[in-house]
């Protein structure tokens, strides 16, 4: 066998080692470990390691950074068609915020067990967040979500999803994903968006969404109801550009609806045009009561923010 030893320079970013085996006739049976760890963060480390033979691979790795940790195993076969033969994945105890400052906080576990059922590969998703709420107390509203997958390597189907948002509701349906491209069809039940930002009143929403997400470009169509409360927006993302084309809100006789666009880049400027007809601002949530009739426009950049709103009153009072 084919045996050796390799070193990085721990001084340049980490201390990792490469240790490894391999027979040179066939099926070539192999074995090799690699340890990574940060010199600045003593808790984290990286360690993967294979086994098997060219024939079939059998992949194993650990990794911990601070409290949160994961494991992954997974058979491979090179030569097949379909060459994942089986994967599990656990997550332990991740919280967004411990990888980016500007992130809610959340403690995620989550588990990926896939198997093969003829050439492709069929298992459970399941992920649970300890510590939901609403997203103005910089937390996720999301309690747990479960789905069945059923795929290849160039496209999956989930079905039977089912996401439990705590307080704010429950979202089911199913989607496929592509490439690099992903469809949703999902019914929500009974969303409450107090539960989801905590300044706005607690109607039970229910009604459908669709999801279309690339690498590029995203979109999203949604209408919501609830007796005389009625949720409608359309949405689209390409690069940097957000275009909401139609947003419409409607409760107790009074309607806020229109349109608006961002560019995310930059100064992100925007634009807005809202039309009001009877609209009582208190009715959504924990704002003055009135009744205003308005046309408004307004433009300026998100950043600072600045910008100018031009707004023409009617037959208003608040």
């Amino acid at each position: 066998p084919i045996l050796g030893v390799l070193r990085s320079d721990a001084s340049l970013h980490a201390t990792d080692a490469l240790r490894g085996t391999m027979d040179v006739q066939n099926p070539f049976a192999l074995k090799a470990h690699l340890a990574v760890v940060r010199p600045a963060e003593a808790n984290a480390m990286a360690a993967p390691s294979l086994s098997g033979d060219l024939a079939r691979l059998h992949v194993d790795a650990h990794a911990r950074s601070g409290t949160a940790s994961a494991t992954a195993s997974a058979i491979l076969r090179p030569d097949e068609p379909q060459p994942l033969d089986a994967l599990d994945v656990v997550i332990r105890d991740l919280d967004p915020r411990a990888l980016d400052a500007g992130l809610p906080h959340a403690q995620i576990e989550a588990e990926i067990a896939l198997a093969r059922k003829g050439e492709r590969l069929e298992g459970p998703v399941s992920v649970r967040n300890a510590v939901a709420g609403p997203v103005d107390q910089e937390r996720v509203p999301l309690a747990s979500l479960q789905a069945q997958l059923l795929g290849d390597r160039s496209a999956f189907v989930f079905s039977q999803l089912h996401a439990d948002l705590g307080a704010a509701g429950v979202v089911t349906g199913s989607g496929n994903v592509e490439g690099e491209e992903a469809t949703l069809d999902l019914v929500v039940q009974a969303l409450n968006l107090h539960a989801i930002h905590s300044v706005l009143r607690e109607p039970r929403l229910k009604g459908d969404a669709k999801l279309k997400l690339g690498p590029s470009a995203q979109s999203v169509v949604a209408e919501l109801s609830q007796d005389d409360i009625r949720l409608a927006f359309a949405a689209d993302r390409s690069g940097d550009d957000i275009e909401i084309r139609r947003f419409d809100a409607r409760t107790s006789g009074g309607s806020a609806e229109g349109r608006a666009h961002i560019n995310v880049s930059g100064r992100m400027p925007f634009n807005a045009q809202v039309q009001l007809n009877q609209f009582d601002p208190s009715a959504w949530g924990e704002f003055p009561q009135g009744s205003i009739n308005a046309s408004l426009r307004a433009e300026g950049v998100a950043q600072e923010p600045a910008g100018k709103v031009e707004v023409a009153l009617r037959d208003s009072r608040w």
